[in-house]
């Protein structure tokens, strides 16, 4: 199985793209699919979304509304963002208890990386033990992400885990290809082919968003 391909541009210089389905996500504009408004938005900083393609419910994306490549990317250039994701993240603890995050940090179309949605995108799931990132270091802060973060890079963390950054693996998908295993489902690893839309309605139920 394949990852699909995507037709995002490779310019990310945090204005919106009209082929970017996170940008048209966080539009907040008449008319998104249903499945794609945003749960939580803040204008001007970020917003958070079902994730396409879940294993379970509780997967969301904690994004800048930028077109940034990066969320260490998006933390420079934005201060108010580390603020809406340290909300985002007390929020999802109280609705969902303990949690994993990870970032395939900085997706291109040129070169192959884990990463294959070039937008800047927190992958949040109910807590799951992943495997640390390839030579990984801890980051004490998020503030210290701009200063650590080499991209590209892969990110993992969580309520109960140190922040820890590492050497981006190059296999697409990284840590969905690890959950996938994790959970008996190691063939539905790429979002694109996964479907799901039943887990996306149960996400937002407890969100209070549908």
């Amino acid at each position: 199985m394949e990852p699909s391909d995507r037709t995002e541009p490779t310019d990310t210089n945090g204005i919106t793209f009209t082929n970017c389905f996170i940008c048209a996500a966080c539009s907040g504009l008449p008319g998104t699919p249903l499945l794609d408004r945003p749960l939580r938005r803040e204008p001007g900083v970020g917003a958070v979304l079902t994730g396409a393609g879940p294993l379970g419910v509780g997967y969301v994306l904690v994004v800048p509304e930028g077109h940034w490549p990066d969320i260490a990317t998006a933390l420079g250039v934005n201060p108010r963002f580390l603020g809406f994701v340290r909300r985002i993240l007390a929020e999802y603890k109280q609705l969902f208890g303990a949690y994993t995050f990870w970032e395939h940090g900085s997706a291109s179309l040129d070169v192959r990386t884990s990463g294959c949605v070039t937008h800047a995108h927190l992958n949040v799931i109910p807590k799951t033990s992943l495997t640390a990132p390839p030579d990984s270091r801890t980051i004490e802060e998020w503030s210290d992400l701009t200063q650590e973060a080499v991209s590209p890079y892969l990110l993992l963390g969580g309520s109960d885990e140190p922040l820890r950054i590492g050497e981006d693996s190059g296999v697409s998908q990284h840590y969905r290809r690890e959950w996938a295993r994790i959970i008996g489902n190691a063939d539905r690893w790429d979002y694109a082919l996964t479907g799901g839309s039943e887990l996306q309605k149960a996400t937002a139920e407890r969100y209070g968003s549908w």
